[in-house]
């Protein structure tokens, strides 16, 4: 009797520790679960994350975001102070809460002092940032808030969306140019994707060119299709000097002049370069190392296969174009034109090669020049006027000398 009053005396501790290690593991298990959720739901619904983790700081924070949000025209924010104050003191490193008693500031000293530790505790936070940029702005201080926008484009995904169409806008200041250009030159990796836009826009190319011609370093941070991009759309929108500048120093090379060489390459800056089309019905090509251009018209087809920015001066001129045609394949003509890019009129110029298959001929077009035109197109239009067809031929040769008047 006395050793079963014995056996359960001891078992009555041990039962006891089991309760106790039991509690604790379903404490614990309450704590992590408990954590976990508020954890998951901060950011998605703070009130539900509080009420599981109440001292749950990012949730707070979080909290008087959403209420800062909601009551934006308000004239008091209590709530919001509150639950600001209250995260900070529960997660001091939180920029959200920082920032939040930041711009609830009752004056703009003490905006500045808690922006700055705002900043301290994330340079990544697109509303700290914006902030910078206003305070810069503000102090008509240009550097400093392009500076800032820099580090905004940096840090936040979100920043293209808001800070590309106020850049983009201002590319038509001139007094902003050169600061622009600078940024342009020594910024972070959204500079590519802000020059697409541009482009993709078109609207502000001409101001983009001007800019970067400030500061050529910008153009480098351009891989080749946007700067071929580029001069393409400043020639579209008859910005040729601006494209022309842009053009050499993207290509190292002049653009083709009145009595300069005429080599039939394709390049890699049209329309400076020439532009080759084919469309399938009709085209031109060139193959590697050779300054031949091989152009083709199916039978009722006829367009534009080749053409080239040309820079001319006043003066009388002789254009002169050799090639020859295939034997099979004669029916129809090249013709080759000069006309004025910056006005619409009649060709300076036309010159046609056709008939004579299998020979190589040279054929002349003389032309006279005005001073009201500094710019013109040197084109190449194929065709094959009747129905099954065709007309091929190999031009090898083209010149624009100056005559005597």
């Amino acid at each position: 009797m006395g050793a079963q009053r014995t056996i359960g005396s001891r078992r009555r501790p041990m039962l006891l520790r089991y309760a106790a290690v039991a509690l604790a593991t379903l404490v614990l298990l309450w704590l992590s679960v408990s954590v976990s959720i508020a954890g998951y739901m901060r950011d998605r619904q703070p009130e539900i994350a509080l009420r599981f983790w109440p001292v749950d700081g990012p949730a707070k924070a979080m909290q008087a975001e959403i209420l800062m949000q909601q009551s934006v025209r308000s004239p008091r924010h209590d709530r919001e102070l509150s639950l600001a104050r209250e995260a900070l003191a529960a997660e001091p490193t939180s920029a959200r809460a920082a920032r939040i008693l930041a711009m609830l500031s009752t004056d703009q000293a003490e905006a500045g002092r808690r922006f700055a530790y705002a900043r301290r505790l994330s340079r990544r936070d697109l509303f700290i940032n914006l902030w910078f940029i206003e305070e810069a702005v503000q102090r008509n201080d240009v550097p400093g808030a392009l500076s800032q926008y820099d580090v905004t484009l940096r840090t936040s995904s979100q920043a293209p969306r808001l800070l590309f169409p106020i850049l983009s806008a201002a590319l038509a200041q001139r007094d902003l140019a050169s600061p622009i250009a600078q940024l342009l030159a020594t910024g972070g990796e959204w500079v590519p994707d802000f020059v697409d836009q541009v482009l993709a826009e078109g609207a502000r190319a001409g101001d983009l060119g001007r800019v970067v011609l400030y500061r050529p370093q910008a153009l480098r941070r351009l891989g080749a299709p946007a700067q071929a991009r580029l001069v393409a759309e400043l020639v579209d929108q008859k910005q040729f000097d601006i494209g022309s500048r842009i053009y050499r120093l993207v290509s190292g090379r002049q653009p083709m002049t009145f009595g300069g060489p005429a080599s039939l390459a394709a390049g890699a800056w049209p329309p400076f370069d020439w532009s080759v089309i084919d469309t399938g019905s009709y085209g031109a090509s060139t193959n590697e190392g050779d300054s031949a251009l091989q152009v083709y018209a199916q039978g009722g087809s006829r367009g534009t296969v080749a053409r080239r920015l040309i820079q001319g001066g006043p003066g009388n001129y002789r254009l002169s174009a050799s090639g020859t045609v295939a034997g099979n394949d004669a029916a129809g003509q090249a013709l080759w034109s000069v006309s004025c890019a910056q006005t619409e009129s009649q060709p300076a110029a036309t010159l046609r090669l056709e008939g004579q298959s299998g020979v190589r001929q040279t054929q002349f077009a003389n032309m006279r020049t005005g001073g009201n035109c500094t710019w013109y197109w040197l084109s190449l239009e194929v065709g094959s006027p009747t129905e099954g067809s065709r007309f091929e031929a190999s031009l090898d040769e083209l010149r624009i000398e100056a005559v005597p008047g």
